[in-house]
């Protein structure tokens, strides 16, 4: 398990919808957004919960795939970028079915990339 021994980064998790306006404009929305190696990052729940897919609401889902966006998120926020495994959680998704197949740890790369930023 990696510890944190950084300063503290802020999390803000919003109900609302996330459009996509800028950079890939194939994503139409996303959900989450970090400044890569900066400060600040957010994470919606908007898509992640079941309801939005005509499916009946489920909180440990919920939980599950908010749990994984915040960890992504907080990856690109300590500078690392979309990994090609398919179990990391640095792995980048366009479908909440991509975030529930997704692993919600980082792989050994993205672990290793993380110890020289404070990480261990």
């Amino acid at each position: 398990m990696l510890e944190l021994r950084c300063r503290p980064r802020i999390r803000p998790i919003a109900a609302a919808d996330s459009p996509r306006r800028r950079s890939r404009p194939v994503l139409t929305f996303v959900f989450g957004q970090a400044q890569l190696d900066g400060p600040g990052a957010v994470v919606s729940t908007y898509r992640l919960r079941s309801e939005f897919y005509g499916l009946p609401g489920d909180e440990g889902v919920l939980v599950e795939r908010t749990i994984k966006e915040c960890v992504h998120e907080l990856g690109h926020s300590f500078g690392l970028v979309h990994c090609d495994y398919y179990d990391c959680v640095m792995h980048a998704t366009s479908t909440v079915d991509e975030v529930d197949v997704r692993g919600a740890v980082f792989c050994g790369h993205c672990a290793s990339a993380l110890e020289g930023k404070g990480w261990s």
